[in-house]
Parts: structure tokens; sequence; C-alpha cells
């Protein structure tokens, strides 16, 4: 197969599995591809980074041995707008490098040039480039961004089995995610936020009606990767789908908080806003309201936490009891 026809769609059928292509990102920044795709007898989705695409074929062969292939699309769609707001004006852009964005008030489309007045206005917007598919049509609506409710639902992961590297403190995912959220929660009441929190002994299911009976405008949730070889490392963020009303922030989140990950000069860890679909119950409409999930890096990967460790040291954190104390409270600190 010829790696320039290499595309979203193209599917891989082999003698013990079936795997279908469904997006290939180029990420121009790191240069390198990521690749998501399902497998279709259990239907996992996973992503994961390439140098380049004849990796990802090799990849496919060791899982496999025997596959064949059949090209379904051809074509990449565009990534969708996202905006954020500025000294009272908004920014439109996009992940598709070399994109033209639309918008509109009324149906009328103009080219987006320059930052917009954020006046009391519906705003629907698109981009374009040769080639690819247009991305879908979204929407952003002043009135109810304002009006928004202040309330905020926290999720960090209850799987208290799921064990990282104990020598550098990281212990359980439910123990660190715990207290991510309980930094979290300090930093979002201090200005003027409500929030909530899941009990770790109840049901996804339960934490979806909870955050939507407190009209929660976000339902965060909050977890590591795992990795078997233990040498993976990097941090993504899902939403249902890339129409969500959650994807302009969440790729607020990533970029931010990549712009402080210790591993950001290099290749492959930057894997930005995802779609969790069917398969991440709190991001899916049938059970979560706004959901988005945090991916903070692999529990398993020991140079990561330990670089990720040393930057909360030099912050001001402390190490107590195999632990990391923000050094508030009486007695040596408060575990966050």
């Amino acid at each position: 197969m010829n790696i320039n026809e290499f595309y979203p769609g193209i599917l891989f059928e082999g003698n013990n599995t079936k795997f279908i292509v469904l997006e290939i990102e180029y990420m121009d920044i790191y240069d390198y591809y990521l690749v998501t795709y399902k497998q279709l007898d259990n239907n996992k989705i996973r992503t994961e980074p390439f140098k380049d695409k004849s990796v990802f074929l090799k990849y496919i062969k060791k899982i496999d041995e025997e596959y064949s292939c059949n090209e379904i699309i051809n074509v990449h769609t565009c990534k969708p707008v996202y905006f954020y707001i500025s000294n009272g004006r908004m920014y439109l852009n996009s992940k598709t490098k070399g994109c033209t964005i639309y918008y509109s008030y009324d149906n009328n489309y103009i080219e987006y040039n320059n930052p917009i007045d954020y006046v009391d206005k519906h705003i629907k917007a698109y981009c374009s480039k040769n080639k690819y598919n247009d991305s879908p049509i979204m929407e952003f609506d002043y009135k109810v961004f304002i009006n928004k409710s202040k309330n905020i639902y926290l999720s960090p992961s209850n799987q208290k089995y799921n064990k990282g590297f104990e020598d550098i403190g990281y212990n359980t995912e439910y123990e660190i995610m715990n207290k991510l959220a309980d930094k979290i929660q300090l930093i979002l009441t201090s200005n003027g936020f409500n929030v909530y929190r899941n009990n770790p002994d109840k049901r996804i299911i339960d934490w979806g009606i909870e955050s939507k009976e407190k009209n929660c405008s976000l339902h965060l949730a909050l977890h590591s990767n795992g990795s078997s070889i233990h040498l993976k490392k990097g941090m993504e963020i899902y939403v249902h789908n890339y129409e969500s009303n959650m994807y302009s922030l969440a790729t607020s989140l990533i970029d931010n908080l990549y712009n402080i990950y210790p591993y950001k000069e290099e290749t492959l860890n930057y894997r930005g806003v995802k779609e969790g679909l069917d398969n991440i119950g709190e991001v899916d409409p049938k059970y979560v309201k706004n959901g988005v999930l945090f991916d903070a890096g692999y529990a398993q990967y020991h140079e990561e936490y330990a670089s990720f460790k040393q930057i909360l040291i030099d912050k001001g954190w402390t190490i107590r009891d195999g632990g990391l104390y923000d050094g508030s409270g009486g007695g040596g600190g408060v575990p966050k």
C-alpha cells in the first residue's frame, strides 16, 4: 500500500481483528501524525502518535501479521472553529493549518480576518480548505455565554487499583486525581465558582444526574493514562464529538496546560482534543451534560511524574509520607 494513499476510513482486516482509521491529524508544529482508529471486534477507540504513516502500518502488523486494507474515504475534514475571549473581543481559530474561517450573524458568511467585537449576537462559524471537507458549523451564543451557571462538577477518577510509581508518590490514580481535584476546587471557589464533587462509590450515571441537577456548566473528569510498556507520555482531552459545545473550552484547556507540560519541546506528546463518542461515559450526553475528560499524562511513566513532582516542589510544595503537600493549613500542610 502506498503511504500517500493512507486516509481516514481505511479498513485493516486481519485474521484476528479489524481496525478502521477514523482520523489522521498531522501535527505540523511537532511534525508527527496522530492516528485515531477503532478496533471493530471490541469497539475500542485508540489514539496513537506516529512519526510517519509507515510506522503505523508496522504497528498494525505487530498486532495482526496478516491484513488487507480497503480505502473507503479519501478526504480529510477541517477541524472545527473554536473561540476564546480576550479584552472583550472574540478570537476564532482552527487546528487545521492553512484553512480559511468564515463567520456569520445572519447566515451571510464573511471571511474572518480580525477579532470580533463580542456583541450581543449569535455567531456561527466554519472553516474551509482546498481538498478538505468543510468543518461542521459551530455556534457561539453571547447570551448563553454570559449567563452560564457558575456551578462546576469535578469528577476525579475512582480507580483505586490503578497504580503508578509509588516511589515518587504517585500511588493510585484515585488518590492522585482526587488531590488534583482538591487543588482545582480551591482555585475555582476562590474565583467565585460553586464546586460539586463525585462520590467515588457511585456510578457514572449517578454523577451525571447530580451534575445535571446542579445545573453545572462543566462536568470535568480527571484521569491519568496507562501504558503497559511504561514508555508513553503526553496529555489528551476528550469531548463527545467535535460539534460539542465544550470543544472551545477543551481546546483552551489543553493548549494552556501544554504550556506548562515538562515535555512540550518533544514530539508525540501533544494529543489535543479527541472525540470520545460512545466510548467514554463522562463525555457521553446520554449520561453527562457538558462533559470534558482530561487525561493528565501516564501514571506508569516514571520520568514524567518525577519531573512533574519536581515542578510542584519548585513551586513550594513539600513531600511528606510519600505524598505532595502545598504547605497550607496547620501541622505541615494539607494534602492536595
